[in-house]
């Protein structure tokens, strides 16, 4: 059982010890896709007409939604490898 970390349901795939880190990364780089399409869709409705500026408000409190979602994850599976354990381990 050391080889298993958790089964994640949303990449439909075990991750444990040779994929951990990939996940890891996903995580991570799903972080910054978030924070740069923010950032960028600010810019756009600074520049933008009106009526393209409410779906890139719509867009941006998605986006923003998941970030939050995600950037948890994220910071749980940092204080999950800060302490050494593994997903699973802390579920049991």
């Amino acid at each position: 059982m050391s080889d298993f970390d958790h089964h994640c349901k949303w990449l439909n795939n075990c991750v444990g010890k040779k994929n951990y880190e990939e996940f890891f990364k996903l995580l991570v780089f799903v972080s910054l896709f978030g924070v740069v399409f923010i950032i960028f869709a600010f810019f756009t409705i600074i520049d933008d007409s009106p009526r393209l500026g409410i779906w890139i408000w719509i867009t941006v409190g998605l986006v923003g939604l998941l970030f939050i979602l995600n950037f948890n994850l994220m910071i749980f599976h940092f204080w999950l490898k800060f302490k050494g354990i593994t997903t699973y381990s802390w579920i049991m």
